[in-house]
């Protein structure tokens, strides 16, 4: 069948919801995501992908665009991760770009993928809500991601990639968003970006508001909240792919963080619930 498109308003600034570099293990279908957002993937791993009824072949730089309320379902080779935006639909007007929702992205995926990492860390800042303009720059910046994905699209003649910053905290914050999972040894990560543990800690608490630990806690919670209302999966296995010990764990930190519990959460929906705490 003939590989559906993605529109979007050329001028219609999207209003973005989450960003991150999460981990998938889907062997064979078996979980269905239907999101009330658009969703960009870019792939770091191989898979075949199910977007409704349109099945691609994905790889390492592939790039897919989800429409809203549009089922996706994956099965991997082996896990993986993947860098993702979720934003939400505007009112269509003219005039439009359009994109096939499947993209190989060539040498621009580097670059692409940093502007990825540049509204998920944004987004992750302490100050989203205090200040609206962290909103701002991340609309923004999907705005410019799409259109230089339409500039892939029609012509595959944007820059080579850009080099990707060096500010040693964003990168630690990188390096908890891609190992999500993973136990976090604190030692090994400050070596990784070449500060004393001691000083990365200092720093790192000063520019997120939040320890290294409640960083990883905080965005293990938000993938959480994203699974539970759009998946299907069941919250044990929602617990165990974002790497809690057990399942009564996840459920006290959700509970502490979103102020409810994961059940309640994906039952009432999250626009009907108190809001959390940060």
């Amino acid at each position: 069948m003939t590989m559906p498109l993605f529109l979007w308003p050329s001028t219609g600034l999207p209003h973005v919801d989450r960003a991150g570099h999460w981990p998938l293990d889907d062997g064979n279908f078996e979980h269905g995501y239907l999101s009330p957002t658009h969703a960009l993937h870019i792939y770091d791993y191989h898979a075949e992908v199910r977007l409704g009824a349109y099945t691609v072949q994905v790889q390492p730089g592939d790039a897919t665009i989800t429409p809203a309320g549009l089922e996706s379902r994956y099965r991997l080779q082996r896990p993986g991760r993947h860098w993702c935006v979720h934003f939400f639909p505007v009112a269509p007007q003219e005039p439009q770009v359009s994109l096939p929702v499947h993209l190989r992205l060539g040498p621009l995926r580097h670059r692409l993928v940093e502007s990825v990492r540049r509204i998920a860390a944004v987004l992750a800042g302490p100050d989203r809500h205090a200040h609206p303009t962290a909103d701002a720059i991340a609309a923004a910046g999907m705005l410019a991601l799409l259109l230089d994905l339409t500039q892939v699209s029609h012509d595959r003649l944007a820059s080579p990639s850009a080099a990707a910053g060096t500010d040693p905290l964003a990168t630690a914050a990188a390096l908890i968003d891609e190992r999500l999972p993973e136990a976090l040894e604190v030692g090994a990560l400050a070596d990784e970006v070449g500060l004393s543990q001691n000083y990365l800690a200092r720093r790192f608490r000063a520019r997120y508001g939040t320890t290294l630990h409640g960083y990883q806690l905080r965005a293990r919670i938000d993938h959480a909240q994203q699974l539970l209302i759009s998946t299907d999966m069941p919250i044990r296995r929602i617990a165990e792919r974002l790497g809690f010990s057990d399942v009564q764990h996840f459920n006290k930190s959700f509970r502490r963080l979103v102020t409810t519990s994961p059940s309640l959460y994906r039952s009432v929906g999250a626009g009907h619930l108190p809001p959390r705490r940060s």
